[in-house]
């Protein structure tokens, strides 16, 4: 298999390869990195868009945008704060902002048991379609040979039960 694709946003990477027995999932950003491999038995087929902001996320920056805008109001007509204390202010903020805008992107991809394979929405190059159709054509060529192996190891059981006793059952072979 080991079809691969790779995104990123600002300092947010997610990485996928397609393995065998499932997908390795794994994304990263400068605070935390998280992998897992999930099955394609845990994976459900219907294709999932969705598009969320954290609220914590979006409090935080309207908090430190209304600080810069205090700060600016005390550095322009009060004259409490210094221009230092003022680009202070503008620097968290930005640093909240760009996070926010880093996480709160547009996302599409599969559930599966419990967690998601998500990845951003995007067009030409990064476009995620292709690599979700590949996704779900091993998941459909592993479960095919799963049920095969099912099915065969059910009638190999049948056909082994039948050779050892006859049709009269009073002789085994």
């Amino acid at each position: 298999m080991g079809t691969r694709l790779e995104q990123s946003r600002l300092f947010l990477r997610i990485e996928a390869e397609i393995l065998p027995q499932g997908v390795r999932y794994r994304e990263r950003d400068l605070l935390r990195s998280y992998e897992t491999v999930v099955s394609f038995l845990e994976i459900d087929p219907s294709l999932t868009t969705y598009f969320d902001v954290n609220r914590w996320y979006l409090a935080i920056c309207v908090g430190l945008v209304s600080f810069v805008a205090l700060r600016a109001h005390s550095y322009l007509f009060d004259g409490a704060a210094t221009l230092g204390q003022v680009l202070w202010a503008c620097g968290w903020a930005v640093v909240a902002c760009a996070g926010t805008w880093m996480r709160a992107a547009r996302y599409v991809g599969f559930r599966a048991a419990g967690i998601g394979l998500f990845f951003f929405e995007r067009g030409g190059r990064d476009d995620p379609r292709p690599f979700l159709r590949s996704i779900t054509a091993a998941r459909d060529v592993h479960l095919e040979r799963l049920r095969r192996s099912d099915s065969g190891t059910d009638q190999d059981s049948d056909d082994n039960h039948r050779q050892r006793f006859d049709c009269d059952g009073d002789s085994i072979h």
